[in-house]
């Protein structure tokens, strides 16, 4: 593979120009790939980041390359936090898969609801910018395995990951709030009940914003989703979307500002 005598960036801009192209990599490519991976510098410099970043312009096929790269070692050069979740178990009866795992499925099944003819979908077009919403997916439960409370430390994880990409400051804050707040909606919609205005109220000045609404309506939709087969239920689908249109209603100035 020529691009990974040039380093880190070659070998991100190969796998960039494979995606636009929608040519797969060759397995012995991955396998030289994976081989390469140990000696490659752990600091990431700006044209790697670069790259890096213009992948997730690839929603389609970005979970198969996330996947890729974790599985050689890529990943982790740019996203250090990635290490300690490699194939850490979830000692519950609800995940059926590992945190790296999960998270990166999380990120396909957002990808998924482009093909959505439902209001998922339609939430999914609607979005201006799908890199933050793909971006925190691919971070949202980083935080597991440690003794705090993992959206707090997620949410330190993103701020730390959005700082060394460069993001600019509001895609950071964006990421780092739905992080944060990646299990509120979902507590909110499946265990209060969301005919009561003011909690709607209360959760809209949260959000602040539809666009912010929508990334996390899908963040929240992707993640059960993705926990494991038959977590994604039309139950669940209507409750969470009676809450996002309820909210949206709000914030599009169509319901009183009480509470």
């Amino acid at each position: 593979l020529p691009a990974i005598t040039e380093g880190l960036p070659g070998l991100l801009s190969f796998v960039e120009v494979a995606l636009v192209a929608g040519l797969p990599v060759d397995r012995a490519a991955w396998d030289a790939v994976r081989a390469a991976a140990p000696a490659l510098d752990r600091r990431p410099d700006a044209e790697s980041i670069a790259a890096f970043l213009r992948l997730f312009a690839h929603p389609a096929q970005l979970a198969d390359v996330l996947r890729r790269l974790h599985d050689t070692g890529i990943l982790e050069i740019l996203v250090p936090e990635f290490e300690h979740a490699r194939h850490l178990l979830q000692f519950n009866n609800y995940h059926k898969y590992t945190v790296d795992e999960h998270c990166i499925l999380a990120v396909e099944r957002a990808a998924g609801f482009a093909a959505d003819g439902g209001w998922l979908g339609g939430e999914w077009r609607a979005l201006s910018r799908k890199r933050p919403l793909l971006l925190a997916l691919l971070l949202h439960d980083l935080g597991k395995g440690f003794v705090e409370d993992h959206s707090e430390v997620g949410r330190r994880i993103a701020r730390d990951v959005c700082s060394r990409l460069a993001l600019p400051a509001d895609e950071a804050e964006l990421v780092e709030f739905l992080v944060h707040k990646h299990l509120s909606m979902a507590h909110l919609a499946f265990r209060r009940d969301v005919d009561d205005d003011s909690i709607v109220v209360r959760f809209a000045r949260d959000v602040g914003s539809p666009e912010t609404l929508r990334m996390l309506t899908l963040l929240t939709a992707a993640d059960i989703a993705a926990v494991g087969p038959g977590t994604w239920t039309k139950w669940k689908a209507d409750l969470l979307g009676e809450l996002h249109f309820r909210t949206l209603a709000h914030l599009d100035g169509e319901l009183p500002a009480s509470g």
